[in-house]
């Protein structure tokens, strides 16, 4: 075990080895164990990175646990679909574990936010806080980072009931022929030349931390060829905003998530094309931090379904996998800030489905509490980069673009220090920290900008 406890290393007939051959192997034991995701991938993958996995160099092999997946924040304890967090109730479920007779009282919701204000030393500590905590999460859950594994993804995302009617066109035009050297971010100056000369623009929301940190990190490599416009609220705005022609000209490239994506590539006069899959956006379920027992399956949902969106398609898999029953439900559209305002009135029928960041400002100032299961929730996040049809016909540009883009982003998954710089440097941004404190309410929590 390394000195920071993280790490664990076998030789050949340790345990650790062992448990890299059942990895390799994928025993029916190992899923049952962990749960697998809607590719039939086991959820073990999600938790851990391997060093010589499958033993193919004559040397140990190295297992470590993904803090960004095994943070304690994400570990919850559940009973009777309520979350424990009061340690007496976590001791009497552990009696009646092991055997010792014990009677369990109603369990109680965490009513904790994850950072409590008097944790808060700043409006920029706490952004930087939770937006490392988002990029390792995004991170930890993309896997498109072969040929293969993009074939799988998009395979996957049709074959989900609730994306594959509108997403299915979307992704037919997916370039899953890239070559190699872009998909690994091969050469990434070899690239810059060919796009030397060209300033590109991305719009994208600014809660994006994926994208938002990737182009970070080329300029700190000094590799950015790109000018980014972060200033909207969501992905419904970047897209209905070239819609309507209200941009002074259509960005090059467009960062949105696979439902709005869909949307916008049918009605958007300019066209566009799907470029590359790249880390999307987390979207939780918060509910008044004074409830005992949240019921998912019934109550007054609020979030934005005006137009398909990451929450609206998150509902309705709810529906699909039968976690909310019709009859029961009320659904209201929306905008994330409102619902900051409306739950403050803790109405026990209220539930929310927010994205990044605005569930953790509902940890912060209602004391809300997140009511879903972590695991549904972060399934199909992905976002897809979109390139303007005249750019997209040349081969040479794509590939240029790919591979900067991958290498950024493959930079920031190889050093938890190169994360924390981009970090840094996004909320040491003025204009990006002072947009994000009006667009997201913050400012009802009394902390300064």
């Amino acid at each position: 075990i390394s000195t920071n406890g993280t790490t664990m290393i076998g030789e050949p007939g340790s345990i650790i080895s062992s448990l890299d051959y059942a990895i390799n192997k994928q025993p029916t034991w190992l899923s049952e164990m962990f749960g697998i995701d809607n590719a039939g991938r086991c959820i073990i993958y999600y938790l851990i990175e391997r060093t010589n996995p499958g033993q193919r160099r004559n040397e140990p092999v190295g297992i470590t646990m993904r803090s960004a997946s095994l943070s304690p924040d994400n570990i919850n304890v559940f009973y009777q679909g309520s979350r424990i967090t009061d340690p007496e109730h976590l001791q009497k479920l552990g009696h009646s574990i092991t055997g010792t007779e014990t009677v369990l009282s109603a369990p109680q919701l965490d009513t904790s936010p994850t950072t409590t204000k008097s944790k808060i030393s700043s409006w920029r500590s706490f952004l930087e806080e939770i937006c490392l905590e988002e990029l390792e999460n995004s991170l930890a859950g993309a896997t498109a980072y072969t040929k293969q594994q993009l074939k799988n993804l998009c395979s996957q995302v049709n074959h989900n009931p609730s994306y594959r009617h509108i997403t299915s066109k979307l992704l037919e035009t997916i370039d899953t022929t890239m070559p190699e050297t872009a998909l690994i971010g091969s050469r990434p100056l070899d690239a810059l030349s060919i796009l030397k000369s060209r300033n590109l623009a991305i719009a994208s929301p600014a809660v994006s931390v994926g994208i938002v940190a990737i182009i970070a990190e080329l300029q700190l490599q000094n590799l950015n060829c790109f000018s980014f416009d972060f200033q909207h609220h969501h992905a419904i705005e970047v897209a209905s905003k070239i819609v309507s022609g209200s941009t002074n000209s259509p960005p090059e490239l467009v960062s949105l998530g696979l439902p709005v994506a869909a949307w916008f590539m049918e009605r958007s006069p300019v066209k566009y094309h799907p470029l590359m899959f790249i880390p999307g956006i987390s979207k939780r379920i918060v509910a008044s931090g004074k409830l005992t027992q949240p019921e998912l399956s019934r109550g007054h949902y609020l979030f934005m379904n005006n137009a398909p969106s990451v929450a609206s398609f998150y509902f309705s898999s709810m529906k699909e996998r039968g976690v909310v029953a019709g009859s029961k439900i009320k659904v209201s559209h929306m905008e994330p800030i409102e619902t900051l305002s409306l739950m403050t009135e803790a109405d026990s029928d209220l539930r929310a489905i927010l994205f990044f960041p605005h569930y953790k400002i509902h940890q912060l100032k209602n004391q809300s509490a997140i009511v879903d299961d972590i695991v549904a929730s972060r399934q199909n996040t992905e976002n897809i980069l979109l390139i303007r049809e005249d750019l997209a016909r040349d081969s040479s540009l794509t590939i240029a673009i790919t591979t900067l883009i991958r290498h950024g982003w493959l930079s920031l998954l190889a050093s938890r220090d190169n994360r924390r710089a981009a970090i840094g440097a996004i909320v040491a941004d003025n204009t990006y920290k002072d947009f994000l404190w009006r667009s997201t309410g913050m400012f009802m929590t009394k902390h300064d900008p």
